[in-house]
């Protein structure tokens, strides 16, 4: 009986997808804030690891493990920026000083 065979494809987003669930861990937000994170991280991890692997001279699956994690925080933190920066209420005010 034949073994079934692991698409490449699924191989090469698996460390990303495990570092971005380790970074999990220490992100706050809602659960879509997460999600976001989460699929932010695995996707920079899916396109970002081939470049920055030959770059550093590291082994694939370690280099898409640390952008998984990595990449998460990064979102996380966009996320945390963009409503620190509170765009609505700024955006309001604006309008209500040009008249409209």
């Amino acid at each position: 009986m034949a073994e079934p065979q692991v698409p490449p494809e699924i191989v090469k987003a698996l460390p990303g997808a495990l570092g971005s669930m380790v970074a999990l861990r220490w992100i706050t937000g809602t659960w879509q804030q997460r999600l976001s994170a989460f699929i932010g991280g695995s996707a920079a991890s899916y396109y970002g690891t081939s470049y920055m692997s030959g770059l550093m001279g590291t082994d694939a699956g370690f280099t898409g493990f640390l952008l998984g994690l990595f990449g998460m925080a990064l979102v996380a933190k966009l996320f945390e920026a963009l409503q620190r920066l509170d765009i609505g209420s700024r955006l309001d005010r604006l309008l209500t000083r040009w008249g409209m």
